[in-house]
């Protein structure tokens, strides 16, 4: 199991200095991707995370099923 400080990154705004958090020095160092993996990055790319979730929101808003409705489960379903 990994330690809980490897998961404990400031958030990567941007490409700049110290992944855009902060102009002074970070308590805990910025991760070694940041110049790659960063928000800027993310709301720039179709393919994003980001903009997966960005549409999946945008679903929801225009269904309101999927915000009010009910589900169940199918019998007979295959499993694997």
């Amino acid at each position: 199991m990994r330690p809980l400080s490897e998961a404990l990154y400031s958030l990567q705004w941007d490409a700049s200095e110290n992944a855009g958090f902060s102009k002074g020095k970070p308590w805990m160092r910025v991760h070694d991707d940041y110049k790659e993996w960063n928000v800027e990055a993310q709301r720039k790319d179709p393919n994003s995370v980001w903009a997966f979730w960005k549409r999946m929101l945008q679903l929801r808003k225009e269904y309101e099923a999927l915000v009010y409705g009910t589900s169940s489960r199918c019998m007979g379903a295959v499993s694997s």
